[in-house]
Formats: C-alpha cells, sequence, structure tokens
C-alpha cells in the first residue's frame, strides 16, 4: 500500500502546565479546530484522527492539493472555521457533525473551512519523518501555493512566555511548544511537542446535581450550573471533572440541605435523561473552561473550588 492510502495517526502532544522560555523550542497558536491530515495528489483527502475519511465534509477543500506544489504530500493540520478573523468552534461543529449532502454544501459555501498547515510528513516519494521538525517547516513554506484554502501557521523561537500572554490576549485556545529538532512520530503522545492551554473562569451558582453512577454512585455524577441574570438564572451546562471523592463527599454534605422539588426559573436549560436533583440556588462553585458556546453554556468545565461569601 502507498503511503497516499494509508491511514496514518497524527503525532499528538502532551500538557505543560504553565509558559516558558526556551531557545531549544518554537512556539504557534494551538489552533481550535479538528485535527486532520491532508493526502494531497491529484486529489484531496482528508482524514481525522480516527483514521475516518472526512473529505465529503469538506467539498470547499476539494481543490486543495493544487495549493501545493508537490505530485504528492501529506501534510498536518487542522480544519479550521474562521468567523471575523478568529477560530470558531462552534461553527466547526456544526460542520463536522453534518451528514446530509444538501446540508453539508450549504454550510461549507456559509462557513468555509480552511486547512491550518503546521507540519508536512511525506513529499514525493520521501518519508520526512525523521527530518527535524525546523527543516520540516521549512519545506511545507517552500512548497505552499497563495491560496485561501490554506494557511500555514507562524511560530516565533525562544519566547514562549511573551507569546502565550499575546495568545491569552487575543482569547485563543493556547500555545503549541515544539523541540526544534523533534522527529515525528505517528501515533505517539510524546513531550516533544507540549500543549499549553488558556481558559477562563466563572463563578457559578449550583441548581442541582445528576444522580451518580459506578464509583460515584454514592456521591454525585456531575452538577448543574447557572449564573444569575436579573430575575432568572441563565444554566451553563454541567461540572462532572476536577473533583476529589472527598470533595465530592463534602459538596454533596452541603448540597443536600437544599434540596428542592424544582429548579429556579431557568433560561437555556435543554431536559436531558439523567435523573436530576434540584438544590435551591445558595453554593457558588469556581469553574475553570475552555469557551461560552452560542447557547451560553461552558464548554470543557472543571470544578475548581467553593467559593465562599
Amino acid at each position: 500500500m502507498s503511503w497516499m492510502e494509508k491511514g496514518l495517526r497524527p503525532m499528538l502532544a502532551q500538557t505543560a502546565p504553565y509558559p516558558f522560555d526556551s531557545e531549544d523550542h518554537i512556539f504557534e497558536i494551538k489552533w481550535d479546530g479538528t485535527r486532520c491530515l491532508a493526502f494531497l495528489s491529484k486529489k484531496t483527502r482528508l482524514q481525522n484522527r480516527r483514521l475516518m475519511n472526512i473529505t465529503y465534509r469538506y467539498p470547499e477543500l476539494n481543490g486543495l492539493y493544487k495549493a501545493v506544489n508537490a505530485k504528492e504530500a501529506i501534510l498536518d493540520g487542522e480544519l479550521v472555521v474562521f468567523s471575523d478573523g478568529r477560530p470558531n468552534f462552534n461553527l466547526l461543529q456544526r460542520r463536522d457533525h453534518e451528514e446530509s449532502p444538501q446540508k453539508i454544501k450549504q454550510l461549507s459555501k456559509i462557513y468555509p473551512a480552511t486547512f491550518v498547515a503546521f507540519d508536512i510528513v511525506y513529499l514525493n516519494g520521501m518519508i520526512l519523518t525523521e527530518r527535524p521538525l525546523w527543516e520540516r517547516k521549512q519545506i511545507l513554506k517552500d512548497i505552499i501555493k497563495d491560496s485561501s484554502l490554506i494557511l500555514v501557521t507562524d511560530f516565533i523561537k525562544k519566547d514562549g512566555k511573551r507569546y502565550f500572554s499575546l495568545i491569552r490576549e487575543a482569547g485563543l485556545e493556547g500555545v503549541m511548544a515544539k523541540e526544534i529538532n523533534s522527529p515525528y512520530l505517528f501515533g505517539k503522545r510524546s513531550k516533544y511537542w507540549l500543549k499549553i492551554k488558556t481558559k477562563g473562569t466563572m463563578v457559578c451558582y449550583v441548581c442541582g446535581y445528576t444522580i451518580g453512577k459506578g464509583e460515584r454512585e454514592r456521591t454525585f455524577g456531575a452538577l448543574l450550573l447557572a449564573t444569575q441574570e436579573d430575575d432568572v438564572y441563565l444554566y451553563r451546562g454541567r461540572v462532572g471533572t476536577g473533583f476529589t471523592h472527598e470533595r465530592q463527599i463534602e459538596l454533596l454534605s452541603l448540597l443536600r440541605p437544599l434540596t428542592c422539588k424544582r429548579p429556579p426559573p431557568l433560561k437555556n436549560f435543554e431536559p436531558f435523561s439523567l435523573r436530576i436533583v434540584w438544590v435551591r440556588p445558595k453554593i457558588r462553585v469556581l469553574v475553570e473552561f475552555k469557551e461560552i458556546t452560542e447557547k451560553g453554556h461552558l464548554r470543557a468545565p472543571s470544578f475548581k473550588g467553593v467559593v465562599n461569601g
């Protein structure tokens, strides 16, 4: 089987807890999109990290192979939908989950995707995975033509802390730190690549909790969150991560005396199948999250603690 027909798993990054400076690393934007390998020859094939062929979902990128000066190339990158010059993950999700050919065609015109390239692993019969990252970056830059379909991500050297501050101020997802001499390791999560995420925090009221299952049978599954907006509460979603078992027991002891039959007036709440125990919104918690969705819910929330006072 030729390399252009293979199913290849992309190289993955480990998580770094905080930004850093380093002479041995480059720093680039962590794009909020769908990870994708682009197989480009006389046609375009887009493959996600689960080895699924997702080319049909992005018909506007069928001509992506014309944007590279090569007979054959395999690029690593992210599919991103931009809105007002910024990545919009909510719009991308609409693209990712659509199966109707008619709606796919319509969405491709309304919310077109861009392939943001940051690495190259194969070029005209040459496997580039053992080449150092700085060399692969240069090869990638040299073969890309000017096209609205593709963007080659930029990077800086050394000044990771300052770069992270700029990315956080811009409201972007985070920063990738990559060793300049690192190889490309298919399917491996390696310390050669580090992701450093920017996150927001919000103080929310707990208005209920779901009944726990398995290891959480005696505590709870997730907390239902809301913020107060005038005379109603704006539902912010559920948080089910960030707890120790001891903290769950402590929270449950605070919530049980507040049990009530009905929730407070909740805006944007959509019923779901899990059993809910409603509580009066007296307990406030600090939650870290990735972003706020169009519905006002917190994406990827994590519990950080109880707010006193």
